[in-house]
């Protein structure tokens, strides 16, 4: 006989409309709640009962299968059920058809289910609105047995994300203008939005959903792009902050998931745990962790975040604070290791492979997709320090001394690097028009600072003061505490834009004053700022001799004619800053 070979068109019609339809049923189909608090065991009833026909489900339904034969042992003898002489006495009155059971979580179940057996008269999933209905179509027909419908299924969802990714990066006159990497994206995040309805791991359903997810995960990556971008973009991150422990799984094993330097990644997965650390378990979160590349780290963060990530596991596992999933002795042989030559390297994993998973990726030299640039390219942030704020900065400050106005990135951005915050850093000096401070400083991120009871948690504090080399706060707050024991350098550029106006030669004045930092020499400790103090436009500072002199003897004397000239549109002073691709 040959499987393969088509049904009589007839037959298969007829069997499908059959589907819910009471002529020639000889069973019926009962949704009932599966949890519920009631004495009777087997739960309310949900929605209508389903006329159902046993030639079809026995042999569409492991699960319908098993019932029907076990109400089939359970029927008395033919000869007990009527005109016999051994009839018994008493019997409890028996059901001439089957009642098959379907438990469900809730009434809301009903239509999936409903839909997944109808597969088994149809051969077709019927058409569904999304993602979320047609996995849960899809669970019902794989807890029910049905077979062939998980299958069509996955093909329905793999089809579904490969038309939204084709046509979201279609290059064709035709598609190009209704293109949107939005609808891949949105399809994408709507999967993995629904993470709970996959199948569970190590299943031969799971097996057969892999290629869902396969097809899914480009669009994934494409969508977040790299780790900055994700901790950089308010949209993004909110996004990111959503996400269930799979999609972050599946960006975090991703070589094109891009980045600056690993400890960026480590950032982003504390920035997602802070969020989301209830929402997870021990394993999910042993497994997340050791999908960074720790051999990767940047120094500081070997020398210091991996460092006191570990003594907040060993000391609290199980808290937020010690979600890291690392021990205080691997930590140290992580940063050995990153250190080590090739040849101790080669002789570290021959010795300790035992000892550590050092075939995860946790021990990976595989690098990612590098996300800055390519060298004469650069990753750019406009900032600026509004005129109220100006203002509020200058009246705390008294003749002579130096205050700091809040300064905030446009966009309401982050501006990321090697895994820290860094911030322009914009000073004047009260009653000196002719000057004025231009630093930059870094912060530990608040994924780090913000966890209560973490070692790290005391990092984030600051101090002022008012030179260029002097501890400032990006906010203009001054302190006493002392910066925390961490020190990195960046490849960068601040830069303050000038009023570009005419000089009185008829030339037009310098556009802005840029100073560069250089990762090879310009060290600074996390929260103190480092800079120059820069002299503004020489027919800038001819202006303000002449305001000062004519309001001598006045409070007006300190009119904050610095920042005035600056003033962009009378609204704010302005500036950049620049990230560089490191030179080597």
């Amino acid at each position: 006989m040959n499987i393969g070979a088509p049904v009589n068109v007839s037959v298969a019609a007829a069997i499908a409309k059959s589907f819910a339809s009471s002529a020639g049923s000889d069973c019926d189909i009962v949704f009932y709640l599966e949890s519920w608090d009631a004495a009777d065991k087997e739960g309310p009833v949900l929605g209508t009962p389903l006329p159902g026909h046993q030639l079809v489900l026995r042999f569409a339904s492991e699960r319908f299968a098993a019932q029907l034969d076990r109400w089939t042992q359970a029927m008395p003898p033919c000869s007990s059920l009527g005109g016999g002489a051994s009839r018994p006495a008493q019997r409890a009155p028996v059901s001439l058809r089957p009642v098959l059971r379907v438990p469900l979580g809730s009434d809301a179940e009903v239509p999936a289910a409903r839909a997944a057996i109808s597969f088994a008269y149809t051969g077709q999933v019927p058409p569904c609105s999304g993602v979320r209905e047609l996995l849960d179509i899809r669970r019902q027909a794989a807890y029910l047995g049905i077979d062939g419908c998980p299958a069509e299924c996955d093909r329905l969802l793999h089809d579904m994300i490969a038309v939204a990714v084709a046509a979201a990066g279609s290059t064709s006159p035709v598609a190009s203008s209704r293109s949107d990497p939005r609808v891949a994206a949105s399809a994408v995040l709507d999967l993995y939005g629904c993470a709970e309805l996959f199948p569970p791991d190590g299943t031969e359903e799971e097996a057969s959903f892999r290629g869902v997810l396969a097809a899914a995960r480009p669009a994934l990556v494409a969508h977040f792009r790299d780790a900055l971008s994700t901790l950089q973009q308010p949209a993004l991150r909110g996004q990111l902050l959503e996400l269930p422990a799979a999609a972050l799984e599946a960006l975090l094993e991703s070589d094109e998931f891009g980045t600056d330097c690993e400890s960026s990644v480590l950032l982003l997965l504390a920035t997602w745990m802070q969020r989301n650390h209830h929402r997870t378990g021990e394993g999910e979160r042993r497994r997340l962790c050791r999908l960074v590349r720790l051999v990767q780290l940047s120094r500081p963060y070997l020398a210091f975040v991996l460092p006191a990530l570990a003594a907040d596991h060993e000391a609290k596992p199980g808290e937020p604070a010690g979600w890291f999933a690392i021990g205080v002795t691997e930590a140290a042989f992580v940063s050995h290791y990153a250190s080590a030559s090739g040849g101790e390297r080669a002789r570290l994993e021959e010795d300790f492979a035992q000892v550590y998973e050092m075939r995860s990726p946790a021990y990976s030299t595989r690098t990612r997709r590098q996300s800055l640039p390519a060298a004469g390219s650069s990753r750019r942030f406009g900032w600026h320090a509004k005129k109220a704020d100006l203002e509020v900065a200058m009246r705390s400050a008294l003749p002579g001394q130096w205050y700091y106005p809040r300064v905030a990135l446009d966009g309401g951005l982050r501006a990321v690097a090697q895994g820290l915050e860094w911030r322009p850093v914009l000073g004047f000096k009260r009653g000196d028009g002719s000057t004025a401070a231009l630093y930059l400083k870094f912060v530990l991120p608040e994924a780090f600072t913000a966890v209560p009871g973490s070692r790290l948690s005391a990092s984030s504090a600051s101090s002022g003061g008012g030179d260029a080399n002097a501890d400032v706060d990006a906010d203009g707050a001054s302190g006493g505490s002392a910066p925390s024991a961490v020190m990195a350098s960046v490849s960068a550029e601040v830069t303050l834009l000038l009023d570009r106006g005419a000089a009185p030669s008829g030339h037009l004045r310098e556009a802005a004053i840029t100073k560069r930092y250089c990762e090879c020499t310009d060290f600074l400790s996390a929260g103190r700022s480092r800079g120059w103090i820069v002299m503004l436009d020489r027919h800038q500072q001819h202006q303000q001799h002449h305001m000062r002199h004519a309001h001598a003897g006045t409070d007006r004397a300190l009119v904050p004619v610095a920042w005035k000239g600056l003033l962009q549109g009378g609204e704010a002073v302005r500036g950049a800053l620049t990230f560089l691709r490191p030179t080597a």
